[in-house]
């Protein structure tokens, strides 16, 4: 069951990243970071709150939102990123008070473990926020939404098999 609520979230995600291959819908996406308007910063916070629901990306759902609210592609792209900042540093804070808690026990792992974590995320971060200003610079976005669609109707389809066979 909660399986068919992530292909749903899927879904919508493709919708919405679908919305952004609109010409007319995205022809009047100029705005530039600096200069994003406090009615376009509440749109991409609306978007990035109905993240919460599983299967809704949320740097997909703020990235469309912030095109579709008329924000320049590439700025779009890095308000979300700015705008997951504070949630990663509150649920990181949230994870060192809960080792702390724990006497900083990491059981198998070391420092070295989590080190050598940290710069091997971070180098896959860049390198993805690298592909995605690519791709967002192309204006093919909406080409994920193909990759969701087939993703939520697979996921979809599996769940109603098992539940007609259990």
């Amino acid at each position: 069951n909660d399986m068919l609520s992530v292909a749903m979230g899927f879904l919508i995600t493709a919708s919405i990243l679908r919305l952004t291959g609109k010409s007319k819908m995205t022809s009047n996406a100029n705005t530039e970071l600096k200069d994003i308007s406090l009615r376009q910063a509440i749109i991409v916070g609306f978007a990035q709150m109905w993240a919460i629901v599983p299967g809704i990306s949320r740097s997909g759902s703020t990235i469309a939102a912030g095109i579709l609210s008329g924000i320049k592609f590439e700025s779009a792209a890095a308000f979300s990123f700015l705008l997951a900042l504070p949630a990663i540093a509150g649920a990181s804070l949230l994870e060192i008070i809960e080792l702390a808690r724990n006497g900083f026990q990491l059981g198998d792992f070391t420092i070295g473990h989590l080190a050598l974590g940290l710069v091997v995320s971070a180098a896959v971060s860049l390198a993805s926020l690298y592909l995605l200003v690519q791709i967002l610079r192309k204006g093919k976005l909406a080409w994920f939404s193909w990759y969701l669609f087939l993703l939520g109707v697979s996921l979809m389809i599996w769940q109603i098999l098992s539940l007609s066979r259990g």
